[in-house]
């Protein structure tokens, strides 16, 4: 009989010591499947980061390749595409730090002439004699839109309009010409920076206002 108890306590111990290694391994699979979920869900995470960062574009700066003009007279620099054309005359412009204008085209043919009703497709002007901008003639423009912009950390006036009769304007401007004109005030002058779109010019005015807006400087 007591063989028997001995026994009966001896197999009672050996399943009470395989019932705590049993509930010893569930508990230590628990924690380790706990613990690698975890470390996949921040490798995943890190991962997911990692790409938002790689795939953020890089601002790029469309005037990089532009060719800078500086205007000792005018006392401004600007940049514009390198197969744009200046005056090929520019000494006949009679500028002078008071009163000026720079020309511009897109090619050969759109560009200006000084000391002629010329202006071309794109001008930048100086006048001291004026201190304030002012709204393009009713008599001779239908005023589309208007707005300030800035112009080199200074509030300008861009107002976008149609000739209404040929002979209006900067020189011969038929009729139903676009324009864009940029008004500012800078080192006591007033500047403007105009666009026609001339019939047989090329369409540059998306690069004309960047011209103005991100590389036109007063110094």
């Amino acid at each position: 009989m007591n063989k028997i108890r001995s026994n009966q306590l001896g197999f009672g111990a050996v399943e009470v010591l395989l019932g705590l290694i049993f509930l010893a391994i569930v508990a230590f699979t628990g924690v380790y499947v706990a613990n690698n979920r975890d470390t996949k869900t921040e490798a995943s995470s890190s991962s997911a980061n990692s790409k938002v960062v790689e795939n953020k574009p890089t601002a790029t700066d469309p005037t990089a390749s532009w060719t800078k003009y500086s205007d000792p007279l005018g006392k401004f620099d600007i940049k514009f595409p390198k197969t744009w054309v200046t005056v090929t005359n520019p000494t006949a412009c009679g500028n002078t730090s008071e009163t000026g204008v720079f020309l511009l085209g897109a090619n050969s043919d759109s560009v200006g002439k000084c000391a002629s009703e010329n202006f071309g497709q794109m001008t930048v002007t100086w006048r001291s004699d004026r201190t304030s901008c002012e709204d393009l003639s009713a008599d001779a423009w239908t005023q589309d839109s208007k707005q300030t912009v800035t112009v080199s950390s200074v509030a300008a006036t861009k107002i976008s309009a149609t000739a209404k009769e040929p002979g209006f304007g900067l020189g011969a401007v038929p009729e139903g010409t676009k324009t864009v004109q940029y008004c500012a005030i800078a080192n006591k002058k007033m500047y403007i920076a105009n666009y026609l779109q001339l019939t047989g010019s090329p369409d540059v005015l998306s690069n004309f206002n960047t011209m103005v807006t991100k590389t036109l400087k007063f110094n």
